[in-house]
């Protein structure tokens, strides 16, 4: 890297090396936003140097990062799943979240929009994926709950005042 003025000149080793730190980053778990604070970067940054630094890996790395991702999807799993199951909302976002990335990491999903009505929904103010939409389907039920509880209590409370 050469400092030139006000302008940095990165030569080939310096950008590489760059590159790799940023996607070792991402690597351990850190998000592109995490990263970019970290290093005052702006998020377009890093997602250059990750698609620089991934170009640059050999298809038995790729396997073994997949494989590794898989690993920490599966840990995940583990520990969130109970919350899950107990209908914890943010555990569900979370498993929902894992789930996803899992599928779009072995290309389990196949489209099912065309590009205009994804283009159109991501206008709306509706929940737009199947994260969002069971999320809010989820929320629902959970406010539905509540409105029945609340009127079994004050029914309940006028019950027992009317015996009296």
């Amino acid at each position: 890297m050469t400092d030139v003025g006000n302008i940095i000149v990165w030569d080939s080793r310096a950008q590489a090396e760059f590159d790799l730190r940023i996607y070792g980053a991402r690597l351990e778990g850190y998000s592109v936003k995490q990263i970019c604070r970290e290093l005052g970067i702006a998020e377009q940054e890093v997602n250059d140097a990750i698609t620089r630094a991934s170009d640059r890996i050999s298809p038995k790395t790729r396997e073994l990062l997949v494989q590794l991702d898989s690993a920490r999807f599966d840990e995940y799993s583990i520990t969130l799943h109970p919350r899950a199951k107990a209908g914890d909302i943010e555990a569900v976002r979370a498993m929902l979240a894992i789930m996803e990335r899992r599928a779009k990491l072995f290309g389990l999903d196949a489209p099912t929009k065309s590009d205009f009505l994804m283009r159109r929904e991501a206008i709306s103010e509706e929940p737009t994926t199947s994260t969002d939409r069971f999320v809010a389907a989820l929320q629902a039920l959970q406010d539905q709950r509540k409105a029945e509880q609340q009127f079994d209590a004050a029914f309940e409370e006028v019950a027992g005042n009317d015996a009296t």
